[in-house]
């Protein structure tokens, strides 16, 4: 942690994993890990590749973006942020010949 942050709720917690189940509005707080359960997903630390907390991100296997398919040159990363309301893209993604119809609106985004 970078001194300058301050801890979030959940890092004042003894949380170790949550669960969003959107279409019923439910959030679950678990003191132990959920990865048994059926739409868990391993998250990733990127703390030790410079990032200043604790984020909740996981690996992306596949990026589709308008339903064509963006190859991944590198690895590639997922921040959940329920608070953003829309998609943020590295510089170096945005600006590459890998995106479908560069400058075009990005409607349909699916990470999987």
């Amino acid at each position: 942690r970078v001194p300058r942050v301050r801890p979030t709720l959940l890092e004042q917690t003894d949380i170790q994993s949550f669960q969003f189940d959107f279409p019923r509005r439910r959030l679950t707080l678990a003191r132990r890990p959920l990865l048994r359960q059926r739409d868990a997903i391993p998250l990733v630390d990127l703390r030790p590749l410079g990032a200043p907390v604790a984020q909740y991100a996981c690996r992306v296997e596949r990026l589709l973006v308008n339903r064509a398919e963006v190859p991944l040159s590198r690895p590639a990363v997922a921040v959940l942020d329920t608070g953003t309301t829309g998609l943020v893209l590295s510089d170096s993604l945005y600006e590459s010949d890998d995106l479908p119809l560069p400058g075009a609106a990005m409607r349909d985004v699916e990470v999987i």
